[in-house]
C-alpha cells in the first residue's frame, strides 16, 4: 500500500495539474536541487566525523604509547597496580585502532556520498536541458503561429482594400489634377491582394498545425516524460539518503560495540580483559609485603648500629647498698680533662650521669672502686652559696637525678663511647648521695681549659644551635635559603609569598611583569624594609607604592643574591642535563625527576615560583608573558655563573617547569 501510494503520487489531479503547466519544470528541478545539497551536507558532514575520528585516535594513541613507556622506565616493579595501568594503558591504544578504522570507514562512506551527487548532479542538468529544449520547441511554433496570422491579417486588409477601390471607382469624378485608375489597374491591384492573403492564409494554417502538433507532443510526450524522469532521481537520491544513513548507524553501532568488547569483554581470558576486570588483579597486600622484603634487602647497609630493635640495655646496680642483680654491666669509656671548670649532664641526654670532678676521677683511676658505691666528688674550684643539702629523696631514686635549674649551665660529657647492643651504656637512675649535690659553678673566663677538652659553651651552643650556612640570624638577601626557612618556621620564605601574591592580586593583566624594570629606590626601600622586618605583610597596593613591577625586581633580586642558588650545586647538572633532552616527554620525566631529588626547602620554594608563574602565563594574551619569556628572564635569575649553553638548556627546563606544572606538582 505504502509503495503504491507512492508511484501513484503522480496521478493526485492537483499535483498532476501544476506539474503538467508551465510551472513543473522550475518545480521538480528546484526538488532535485534540494535533495542534492541534502546529500552534499551529510557527505560534508561524513568527511568532518572521519576527519575528527583520525584526529581523536591519533591524540589518543600518542598520549597512551606517551605514558605507557614513561610508566614502564619509573614504575618497573613487581608491584601489581602497575601492571593494571600498563594493561589499562594497552587497552586505550587498541581503542586508537578501533577510531582508526572508523576514521576509514567514514572517510570511505563520504566519498560514495559526494561522487554519487555528482552523478546525480549531472543527470538533473541532462533532464533540465532536454526539458526546456521540448517547451522551448513549443514556444517557438506558437511565436511563428502569431506572426503568420498578424500577417494574413495585414493581407487581408490589404485585399478588401482593393475591392473596395474598385467598387467606387465607377462612382468617382474627377477631382483636382489626378485621374482615377482605370478598371484594368484594379483589377491587377485586386489579383496581387488575393495573392497574398492567399499566400498569408496557407503559411498561417501551417505554423498553427505546427502549433498544435508542439502542443501535443509537449503536454503528452514531453512533459510526463521529463516529469517522471525528475521524480524517478529524487527516488534514487532518497534512497541513497536512506541507505547511507543506515550504513551510518551501523558503523556507529560497530565502533561502539568493539570499544565495548575491548573495555568489559565477555570472555575474561589473560589476553582480553576490560579495565574492570584488570583491578582484579591487584593485591594491595601482597604489593606491600614484597615491597617491604625488596626494600629489606636493598638497604641492608643502610641499617643504625644502634638501632632500637637489636640493642639491650640493661639496668646497672645501684650506687648505694647490696646489689639487687649479680650481672654487672660494663662501664661507660670517658676520656675526661685535667681542670675542668664545670661538668655537668645534658638536659637533652637519655643517660643521666653523675657530676664527678677530674681530681676524683684521677684518684679513681689510681685505685680500684667497686661498682656497687660511687665515691663522693672533690671539693670544686670556686663553690658558690648553696643552701645545706637535703637528704634523698626516695621517690627521685627510681626515676634518675633531678633536672638541673636555669641557674645551672648543662654541658655534655666528651667522647662518649656510643653504646651497641654488645656494649650497652652503664645506665644509673639513682640520684648522686647528699655529699654530691653541691652545685658547680665557675665563671666562663675564671680557667681556661686544658687543650684536652672542649669547651662547655661551644658544645652547648653546638647542640642548642640549628646548624645553619648563615650565622647572622638577621640576614635576609644573600642568606641561605633553609636558614631563612628555619629562622621563620615556613615552608617558604615570607618576601616571596608576600612578592607572588601582591602580583598575583594586581599584576597579572600588566604588560611586561618580570620584563619592564622599576624604580631602583622603590626596589631599595622595599629591600630595607624586609631586611628589617623579614616577616612584613603587605596588604595593599599602597604598601609597596602600587608599583607592581618593583614587588617583581625585588623578587628576581631576592633569588638572585641567595648565597647557594636555588637550584644547589649538587644537583646543578641534573637540570642542566634534563633541558639537553630532546623528546618532550622524556625531557618531562627528566625534570620530574630532577625536582624530586631536591631538598624539601628548594622543593617547596621551587614549587610555588612555578605555580605563580603558571598563572602568569595563563594571562599572557594580556601581558604578553608567554612560557619562553619567562624563561628566557628566570633562567639567569636561578643560575649563577652559568654559560650560555647552560642557561638555554635551563631556560628549556623552565619552560617544562611552567607548562607541565600540575603533572609535576600537586595543587594543594
Amino acid at each position: 500500500m505504502d509503495a503504491e501510494t507512492k508511484t501513484d503520487i503522480l496521478k493526485d489531479p492537483k499535483v498532476e495539474t501544476i506539474l503538467h503547466s508551465e510551472l513543473g519544470l522550475s518545480i521538480l528541478n528546484d526538488r532535485i536541487k534540494s535533495h542534492l545539497n541534502i546529500s552534499k551536507e551529510f557527505a560534508n558532514f561524513l568527511k568532518k566525523r572521519a576527519v575528527l575520528e583520525e584526529q581523536s585516535a591519533k591524540d589518543l594513541q600518542k598520549i597512551a604509547k606517551s605514558f605507557l613507556e614513561t610508566f614502564q622506565d619509573n614504575h618497573a616493579s613487581s608491584s601489581s597496580f602497575p601492571a593494571v595501568l600498563v594493561k589499562s594503558l594497552q587497552i586505550h591504544e587498541q581503542l586508537a585502532a578501533n577510531s582508526f578504522t572508523q576514521h576509514k570507514a567514514f572517510s570511505t562512506c563520504s566519498d560514495e556520498v559526494l561522487d554519487f551527487y555528482k552523478g546525480c548532479d549531472r543527470k538533473r542538468k541532462s533532464i533540465k536541458e532536454y526539458a526546456k529544449r521540448q517547451e522551448n520547441s513549443y514556444l517557438e511554433a506558437v511565436v511563428h503561429m502569431d506572426k503568420s496570422k498578424a500577417r494574413f491579417k495585414s493581407a487581408e486588409s490589404d485585399y478588401n482594400h482593393t475591392l473596395d477601390q474598385k467598387n467606387a471607382s465607377d462612382n468617382q469624378k474627377k477631382v483636382g489634377f489626378f485621374k482615377p485608375k482605370s478598371n484594368a489597374q484594379l483589377s491587377r491591384l485586386e489579383e496581387e491582394a488575393r495573392s497574398k492573403a492567399e499566400s498569408a492564409e496557407s503559411d498561417m494554417k501551417s505554423n498553427i498545425q505546427n502549433a498544435q502538433t508542439a502542443q501535443q507532443e509537449l503536454l503528452l510526450i514531453h512533459r510526463p516524460n521529463y516529469i517522471k524522469q525528475f521524480f524517478s532521481l529524487q527516488k534514487e537520491i532518497e534512497a541513497s539518503l536512506n541507505c547511507n544513513y543506515l550504513r551510518y548507524t551501523k558503523l556507529c553501532e560497530t565502533h561502539t560495540v568493539m570499544n565495548g568488547v575491548l573495555i568489559r569483554p565477555q570472555n575474561i581470558s589473560t589476553q582480553s580483559c576490560g579495565f574492570e576486570h584488570a583491578l582484579h588483579n591487584f593485591d594491595s597486600n601482597a604489593d606491600f609485603r614484597q615491597y617491604v622484603l625488596d626494600s629489606s634487602s636493598r638497604r641492608k647497609n643502610d641499617q643504625n648500629p644502634s638501632d632500637a630493635s637489636k640493642t639491650k640495655i640493661v639496668q646497672p646496680p645501684s650506687s648505694y647498698g647490696p646489689s639487687n642483680t649479680s650481672s654487672t654491666p660494663p662501664s661507660v669509656n670517658i676520656s675526661t680533662p685535667t681542670n675542668p671548670t664545670h661538668i655537668s649532664t645534658p638536659s637533652t641526654n637519655n643517660f643521666n650521669r653523675p657530676m664527678t670532678s677530674h681530681n676524683q676521677i684521677a684518684s679513681n683511676s689510681q685505685k680500684p672502686q667497686p661498682q656497687e658505691t660511687l665515691p663522693s666528688p672533690t671539693k670544686p674550684l670556686k663553690p658558690a652559696p648553696a643552701p645545706a643539702p637535703a637528704p634523698p629523696n626516695p621517690a627521685l631514686s627510681s626515676r634518675g637525678s633531678p633536672s638541673p635549674t636555669k641557674s645551672e649551665t648543662i654541658h655534655p660529657l666528651p667522647e662518649v663511647q656510643t653504646p651497641t647492643a654488645t656494649n650497652p651504656p652503664n645506665i644509673d637512675t639513682n640520684p648522686l648521695p647528699p655529699s654530691t649535690q653541691t652545685k658547680l659553678k665557675t665563671s666562663d673566663s675564671a680557667k681556661p681549659p686544658s687543650p684536652n677538652f672542649f669547651p662547655a659553651q661551644d658544645i652547648v651552643e653546638s647542640n642548642n644551635k640549628p646548624q645553619s650556612p648563615v650565622s647572622d640570624s638577621t640576614i635576609l638577601f644573600g642568606a641561605h635559603l633553609e636558614a631563612i626557612l628555619l629562622r621563620e618556621h615556613s615552608n617558604v620564605p615570607n618576601v616571596v609569598v608576600q612578592c607572588t601574591t601582591q602580583i598575583e592580586t594586581f599584576g597579572l593583566n600588566i604588560q611586561g611583569i618580570y620584563r619592564i624594570p622599576s624604580s631602583a629606590a622603590k626596589v631599595l626601600a622595599l629591600r630595607q624594609q624586609f631586611t628589617k622586618e623579614p616577616l612584613t605583610i603587605l596588604n595593599s597596593a599602597k604598601d609597596y607604592g602600587n608599583d607592581v613591577h618593583s614587588l617583581a625586581d625585588l623578587l628576581k633580586s631576592f633569588f638572585r643574591e641567595l648565597s647557594e642558588p636555588l637550584i644547589p650545586n649538587q644537583h646543578y647538572n641534573d637540570f642542566i642535563d634534563a633541558g639537553k633532552v630532546e623528546d618532550e616527554a622524556r625531557r618531562r620525566d627528566a625534570v620530574h625527576r630532577a625536582i624530586n631529588d631536591l631538598p624539601d626547602a628548594n622543593y617547596s620554594t621551587i614549587r610555588h615560583l612555578t605555580i605563580h608563574l603558571t598563572k602568569i602565563k595563563d594571562n599572557s594574551d594580556v601581558n604578553k608573558m608567554s612560557t619562553n619569556n619567562l624563561a628566557i628572564i628566570w633562567g639567569p635569575t636561578l643560575l649563577k655563573q652559568a654559560t650560555i649553553p647552560e642557561i638555554s638548556s635551563f631556560s628549556r627546563t623552565i619552560e617544562i617547569l611552567i607548562d607541565y606544572c600540575f603533572t609535576i606538582f600537586d595543587y594543594d
